[in-house]
């Protein structure tokens, strides 16, 4: 009875540790997710400022939102998995 008893208390202590493992390691990735994200629209904001100075002093005729619309989706996404998804 004892064995049994000692299995129990090792296959519960293998799935307690693989749950609170995957939730740590998920919980890790979303940081680091959304610590992209944040550098990601910081970046292409300043970007975008010093495209915009340039075009309105007339050096550049075509500014491209590309970048900073990916970026501003990521972040969005990355909000929303927060939100959604903890």
């Amino acid at each position: 009875m004892a064995v049994v008893g000692g299995i129990l208390a090792t296959v519960l202590g293998v799935v307690l540790g693989s749950i609170l493992t995957g939730r740590s390691q998920r919980s890790t990735w979303i940081r680091d997710r959304q610590l992209e994200a944040y550098a990601a629209i910081i970046r292409e904001g300043t970007r975008a400022q010093l495209v915009l100075r340039e075009h309105f002093k007339g050096h550049i005729h075509r500014v491209d939102w590309t970048p900073w619309n990916e970026a501003l989706a990521t972040i969005s996404l990355e909000g929303y998995s927060k939100a959604h998804f903890r």
